[in-house]
Order: structure tokens, then C-alpha cells, then sequence
């Protein structure tokens, strides 16, 4: 029984055991970092309820992550993941952190912008943000994120005055200003379906955006299961974006991990009947804290079985 009260509300359907043992259910379609209650029930002539417990679903990872350089700064804007209380943004200037305890961590909140300053100019900045949720006691980050990149713009270099001219020596000329710098990252990943039959298409898109005032290159490399699969390499102009798409089919059932540039995601290969080759979501963890307690279930059964003998 789950439900997000103590109420509950559904039942996941009854299965039939003919000796004490562990029990499994995937649960799916849950609400992204809700808190859920759940007990485990056995039925031996009359209804034996186990304890109420609570698990919390994690939230997804932010959307629309950008970064706008300016003067030794850097603006970073985003859109919270769905089921998100939370933003955490972390830094680094080698690559992309991919863990949260990676680089250096410059934000941590509800908001949905900040402003990065103090900053070296001409240095490229890589940010990771994930989604953070907490309820009932109970902490969940998302397990992808989003990530953007840029280099501050320093402060204009002044023209040099003219000097007076000369038979010899022409008249300076003022000093050209700076470029403007291309400013690239990935927006989102996208991946349909998320469970896939045998060789079936899975279509995997991301998006490209140029917050920077000059045209870029970008390559997006598409790793699977930590294999490099598929590259593409898109040029994009000041203000735009451009859309990535890959597809990929797969002939083993399983779950596989997608990366791309450090956004993550995952898609299930079904077997024959439907079936998961291997991976686990939360479905499953939800499956490991109810077993748990049917065991405990299983004992008081079998204390109920010798107690009714001695009648």
C-alpha cells in the first residue's frame, strides 16, 4: 500500500506465497520529489500490517541553464527541474563537475539566477547545476544535470591619445576594441521513448545555445554506458540555438546510461514479455525497503501459525 498519506490510497496487486520470503513491486508514474508513505500488508486468514515508512522521489534537473558573460562576471540563469525546492551550482575552470562534490560550489537556493563575480578575464568557466528536494527528513538530488560555460569579458582597453604628428612618425591610431567571445552550452537532454523494445529507435536531443556575441563551434559526443557512440559537431551564431539529435537502437535488453557533454539521462531496453534486462530506479529501492519489512512480516506468521496450533 503507497499513497502520500498515511491514509495510502492504492494497493499494488496481491501476490501469492507459499513459504515466508521477500516480495518485489515496481511501482511507476510517481510525482517528481514527493514524499510518499507506503506499508507492506500479508494476508493469512486476516490482515497483518507492517509499519508505516516513507520514501521520497527525486526531482529532475534544471532546464534553460545558461551563462552570459560581462565584466570579470558571469550571470547564470536557469529553470528549476520539475519536483525541485532547490538549485545547486557548482565551478570549476578545467571542465564541467561532474559530481556534487566537485569544483567549487557558488550557489545553493530557491532562486532561479546568480550572478558570478570576481572572475579572471579570459579564463573559460564550466558550471554544473542539479536539482535538490527535502521533505519528511529525506534529501534527493537529481541524477542529471544541467551545464553551461562562458569567459568573462574584462573592461575595455582605453584608445591611446595622439601624440602630434610628425615628418617621421604617423599619427597613433586608436586601439581596436576586443572581440566578443562565443559563449556555448547544452540547454536539456530529451530522450523518447524511455522504454524501448529490441532494436527499436531511441531518439536522444539536446540543444545547443550561443549566449556570447560571436559565432562557435560545438561538438556534442554522445557516450553510452560510458562508450563513446555518436559525435556531431554544430556551428552556432550570437543569440541562437541549435537542436542535437541522435538515434540509436540496441539489440540486448537492459538499461543504458546517457551522456552527453555531462548531461545525463537513461533509457530500458525491454526483453521478450517486457521485461528489464538490469538497472534499478526507484521502483526498485521502494521494492528493497518493502522486503525488508516482509521478512519481518514472514516472522510474524509464523508466530501467528504456532500460536493458532496450540488451540
Amino acid at each position: 500500500q503507497y499513497g502520500l498519506t498515511a491514509s495510502y490510497g492504492t494497493d499494488t496487486p496481491e501476490q501469492i506465497k507459499t513459504a515466508t520470503g521477500a516480495f518485489n513491486e515496481n511501482i511507476a508514474n510517481l510525482s517528481k520529489g514527493t514524499l510518499y508513505h507506503f506499508r507492506a500488508a500479508c494476508r493469512y486468514g486476516s490482515y497483518v500490517y507492517g509499519s508505516d515508512k516513507t520514501f521520497l522521489t527525486k526531482p529532475d534537473p534544471p532546464t534553460n541553464f545558461t551563462a552570459t558573460p560581462g565584466d570579470a562576471q558571469i550571470t547564470l540563469k536557469w529553470n528549476k527541474g520539475a519536483g525541485a525546492d532547490k538549485t545547486m551550482v557548482r565551478r570549476s575552470t578545467e571542465a564541467f563537475p561532474q559530481a556534487r562534490d566537485e569544483g567549487t560550489q557558488v550557489y545553493f537556493g530557491t532562486g532561479t539566477r546568480y550572478t558570478d563575480t570576481d572572475l579572471t578575464s579570459a579564463r573559460t568557466y564550466y558550471y554544473s547545476a542539479w536539482s535538490e528536494v527535502s521533505k519528511g527528513g529525506l534529501q534527493q538530488f537529481s541524477d542529471g544535470k544541467a551545464t553551461a560555460q562562458a569567459r568573462p569579458i574584462g573592461p575595455p582597453v582605453p584608445p591611446v591619445p595622439p601624440g602630434p604628428p610628425s615628418p617621421t612618425q604617423p599619427r597613433s591610431s586608436p586601439t581596436p576594441p576586443r572581440p566578443a567571445l562565443p559563449a556555448l552550452s547544452l540547454q536539456y537532454l530529451n530522450i523518447n521513448p524511455k522504454q524501448a523494445s529490441i532494436n527499436q529507435p531511441v531518439s536522444i536531443l539536446t540543444n545547443v545555445v550561443n549566449t556570447g556575441g560571436e559565432t562557435g563551434n560545438y561538438t556534442a559526443v554522445l557516450k553510452i554506458n560510458g562508450c563513446v557512440e555518436q559525435s556531431r559537431m554544430v556551428s552556432v551564431s550570437p543569440g541562437a540555438s541549435h537542436p542535437v539529435k541522435f538515434t540509436v537502437t540496441k539489440s540486448h535488453p537492459g538499461t543504458y546510461s546517457v551522456d552527453i557533454n555531462g548531461q545525463r539521462g537513461s533509457f530500458t531496453i525491454l526483453g521478450a514479455g517486457g521485461t528489464q534486462g538490469g538497472g534499478m530506479g526507484e521502483g526498485l529501492l521502494l521494492a528493497a525497503a518493502m522486503a525488508v519489512i516482509v521478512i519481518l512480516l514472514g516472522l510474524v506468521i509464523i508466530i501467528a501459525r504456532r500460536h493458532l496450533q496450540g488451540y
